[in-house]
Formats: C-alpha cells, sequence, structure tokens
C-alpha cells in the first residue's frame, strides 16, 4: 500500500466515526434530559451526577451505527471503573438495544435527534466527556476509541482534583 494510503487509513481510524475539530471544555456540562434505552425512565444529567456520589462521572457520547461507539460501551460495560458511567447514544431505542452488549451496568440514554451530541459539539463519535464530582466538565476528547484505563487515568485524575490529561484517541 502507498504511504498516503495508510496515512489516510491511520487518520481515519483515529478520527473516529466522524471527523472535526476538538472543542475546547467548559466550566459547566450542559445539562440535558433523556429517555433510558428500555424507556422505563428518564434521566437527567443532575440526577446522573448525583448518583456517582462526588466521583468523576464518565459520559460516553455515541452513536448506534458506530462501531468505536459499540466498543467503548462494551469495553467500559466489561470493566470495574472506580467511577461513574453514562453512555449517551444517537438512535432510535430499537438501534441503540441492537447496538449494545446484552448487560450493560451503567444507565444507557436514547439520544434520538442528536440533540444533546449537538450541546456538547460532537464531531466524532464516540466522545468521551469526564466530569469531577460536582458536574464540572474537565474534560472532552476530540471524538475516537479511548481504552477504558486510559479513561480510569484521567477519572482519577480529576478524582484528586487534578487536571485530567490529554490523551489521543487509538481509533478502533
Amino acid at each position: 500500500m502507498p504511504p498516503t494510503r495508510v496515512l489516510l487509513a491511520a487518520a481515519a481510524l483515529l478520527a473516529g466515526c466522524s471527523s472535526g475539530p476538538s472543542p475546547a471544555p467548559s466550566a459547566e456540562a450542559p445539562s440535558f434530559r433523556l429517555a433510558t434505552v428500555d424507556g422505563a425512565s428518564e434521566m437527567a444529567l443532575a440526577d446522573a451526577v448525583r448518583a456517582a456520589g462526588g466521583k468523576p462521572l464518565v459520559l460516553v457520547l455515541g452513536s448506534h451505527d458506530c462501531p468505536y461507539s459499540t466498543q467503548e460501551v462494551e469495553e467500559l460495560a466489561t470493566s470495574k471503573p472506580d467511577y461513574a458511567v453514562v453512555a449517551v447514544v444517537q438512535g432510535t431505542p430499537q438501534q441503540v438495544k441492537a447496538s449494545l452488549p446484552a448487560a450493560v451496568p451503567f444507565p444507557v440514554l436514547v439520544d434520538a435527534a442528536g440533540a444533546t451530541l449537538g450541546l456538547y459539539a460532537v464531531e466524532a463519535t464516540p466522545s468521551v466527556v469526564v466530569l469531577d464530582g460536582k458536574g464540572g466538565m474537565a474534560y472532552r476528547g476530540p471524538g475516537g476509541y479511548i481504552p477504558p484505563a486510559r479513561i480510569a487515568e484521567m477519572a482519577a485524575r480529576v478524582a484528586r482534583g487534578e487536571p485530567p490529561g490529554e490523551v489521543a484517541p487509538e481509533g478502533g
């Protein structure tokens, strides 16, 4: 394969399921209220922050048709994080359910119209956002797969009151 094709392929992997610039984090995370994937209830960002009990909250903002989003949710579902996780997935409830592993131990919310992804200026999925224990935005990623171990490192730094550090997505 010619070198330019290799570079283009690598760039596509790192970008996630779409591309765009990474917006800078802000002090306050945009609030939202969405239905859970089972349709039984709704959850607001404030509810998720309270449920986290002062621990960092990791938001995984994804799309039902993005294999990297599915990978991120699957791997976080099997890890035992010392932080809270909420997945916000764009798609219909049926599409979101079909994209999930059988058991997900954290809330999965349906963003049918993509409005919440828009609030967070997501231009590539999955996009990881780390909130501190009070709901302040400590990190907003550029989009693309980030291994759970790296997310755990960022969350641990945020829990200690330190900056989360920069993490380059790895693609899929």
